[in-house]
């Protein structure tokens, strides 16, 4: 074989290293996406591992908004609640808040953002230039307006350095979000960011709120003011303290219900701190100004806490998240079908309701204790055919001990019923045994009624059971789930999430949200008698015996 010379040997060496650098370029990266450094916290805020452009940011936000589904609230959006958090996969959920300004016309957008921990001021601060100067873009600073806010009775601190030259990472996602919105109305809008920090918030708040509102009322520009509120909700220990607390906090937002919002601070306080509102100071302002100038109600885009999401660290103190909506006009009413009821009462008529009933309940004995009476047959034409049931067991003070079921039909209803009567007692273990079963109450429900459900709030709690449909596949849960999870974004995103999906996948296009009723029967004296259900009304001086609707799972009395 023939040698290579030391210089043919190089050239070799040099060809080889020239065609790897060819190849690099065409490997595909993905620097434009956010990522988490697995050192920081969920309450530290995420800042892009590599330098951010405009195109980067349009990806991201292509992404966050694909599968939305434009929505417009009634009256004009005055204003918005987006997560502060900057992690990359909220940007989703700021997304809802953000396409409601796709079509308003504003000429000014205010953006209450939570202060850096380390400064030292108390009240409001604001910046003295003529612009932000961002990766996304210059964006004018209302100067007019900040000038008002100098003129308040109340500390209004100006400093440069909190937005220049290092733009706060929650102030530049906030601003790439409105030129995505905006597009090309971006560079005509004016901002002004504003820092919030409060010693006291009851009484500071309601100092600042409603001076700020006469300000701008003073420049006859209200009409052209659009808020963002950038604030998350709650940090607990638990996941179901979360639910609990934010369950209020979103009733007090829906409402502005300020008293309400700043009262849960106080409640929070005798907790040691395993409840609390880390940016209580903006969410506060921003509701309170925004009830100063005339908004009406807020209504909820989407809810999620990061135990539901896939970059969280540690799901031992969950923080929550909400987008939402603050309108000058009152919410449209829900849409609530009606659906008769006197077919299903007519199918389970009362002498068939007390078969279901004793077979169930001894079908409970004979699980506890071997040597109990076997479960009677049902003799009813209807024990044969397939139908959705749940089988639910309650403890003597009332509540939910064990359930078990399906809203669709698994089979004939009388084994159905003996299937998931097993399961639900196998729930209720050991805490149920053959000693403690007489006290505790059966209950059987008839799923009935479905429906398909557009927003959230069309569903009613303690009375609508819901299914999710995902791409390939679907969860339902009872009407007692209203129990665990009280505010319809919550159950909503709990279900999404057990399916894989997003927490706020109900509102987009990538799930289908379904409702249903059920007629509920059980043991629980008196006896409810839902054969009057469709009787004409007695005439004047007859004795009225309808009973009163029972149409719901909460329908019987503790």
């Amino acid at each position: 074989m023939k040698k290579l010379s030391t210089t043919q040997r190089l050239w070799g060496g040099l060809s080889l290293f020239f065609l790897i650098l060819s190849i690099l370029p065409f490997v595909p990266l993905r620097s434009d996406d956010l990522k988490l450094n697995e050192s920081e916290s969920n309450d530290q805020q995420v800042v892009p591992t590599a330098t951010d452009t405009w195109a980067n940011w349009e990806k991201r936000f292509g992404r966050a908004f694909d599968n939305i589904t434009p929505r417009k609230i009634p009256g004009r959006t005055m204003g918005i609640l987006v997560p502060s958090d900057t992690r990359p996969d909220l940007l989703a959920l700021s997304a809802f808040g953000y396409q409601l300004l796709a079509r308003e016309r504003t000429e000014t957008v205010v953006i209450f953002l939570p202060a850096p921990p380390n400064v030292n001021f108390n009240g409001l601060c604001i910046p003295n230039m003529e612009a932000v100067e961002a990766a996304v873009g210059s964006f004018k600073i209302d100067t007019a307006l900040a000038g008002q806010f100098q003129a308040i009775d109340f500390p209004v601190a100006i400093d440069n350095s909190l937005f220049y030259p290092a733009i706060p990472p929650l102030l530049e996602t906030q601003l790439a979000a409105l030129k995505f919105v905006l597009q090309n109305r971006s560079s005509k809008i004016k901002i002004l960011p504003i820092l919030v920090k409060f010693r006291d918030v009851n009484s500071d708040v309601k100092d600042y709120a409603p001076v700020i509102a006469e300000k701008i009322k003073d420049l006859g520009s209200e009409g052209g003011i659009t808020f963002v509120i950038a604030a998350n909700l709650t940090r607990a220990a638990s996941e179901d303290a979360l639910i609990q607390t934010d369950k209020l906090y979103l009733t007090h937002i829906r409402n502005l219900d300020i008293d309400g919002v700043i009262g849960l601070r106080k409640s929070q306080l005798s907790m040691d701190g395993s409840v609390y509102t880390p940016d209580m100071d903006v969410l506060a302002m921003g509701v309170l100004t925004l009830k100063w100038l005339g908004a009406d109600h807020a209504e909820i885009l989407a809810y999620a806490h990061s135990a539901q999401m896939i970059l969280t660290k540690d799901k031992n103190s969950p923080l929550s998240y909400a987008a939402a909506g603050f309108s000058s006009d009152s919410s449209y009413p829900p849409k609530i079908p009606h659906v008769e009821r006197d077919k299903m009462v007519k199918i389970f008529g009362e002498l068939f309701r007390t078969d279901i009933l004793a077979m169930t309940r001894q079908t409970c004995a004979s699980i506890l204790d071997p040597t109990a009476a076997k479960p009677p047959a049902l003799v009813n034409i209807e024990s044969s055919k397939k139908w959705p049931v749940y089988v639910t067991l309650y403890d003597p003070k009332g509540n939910l001990a064990g359930q078990a079921g399906s809203y669709a039909a698994v089979g004939p209803l009388e084994e159905s019923i003996r299937r998931f009567t097993l399961e639900a007692v196998r729930a209720s273990q050991p805490v149920l045994t053959k000693d403690t079963a007489a006290n505790y109450v059966v209950d059987v429900s008839i799923p009935y009624g479905f429906n398909f459900v557009t927003y959230p709030d069309e569903l009613l709690p303690m009375q609508n059971g819901v299914i999710v449909h995902g791409e390939r596949k679907t969860s339902g849960v009872h009407p007692d789930a209203w129990r665990t999870y009280p505010d319809p974004h919550q159950l909503l995103g709990a279900l999404c999430t057990k399916l894989g999906m997003v927490p706020w996948a109900y509102a987009t296009k990538e799930a289908r949200v379904e409702s249903f009723r059920v007629l509920s029967f059980n043991e629980k004296e008196p006896f409810q008698d839902l054969s009057g259900l469709g009787k004409k009304k007695k005439k004047k001086g007859e004795e009225d015996e309808t009973p009163a609707d029972t149409g719901g799972a909460g329908a019987f009395p503790f």
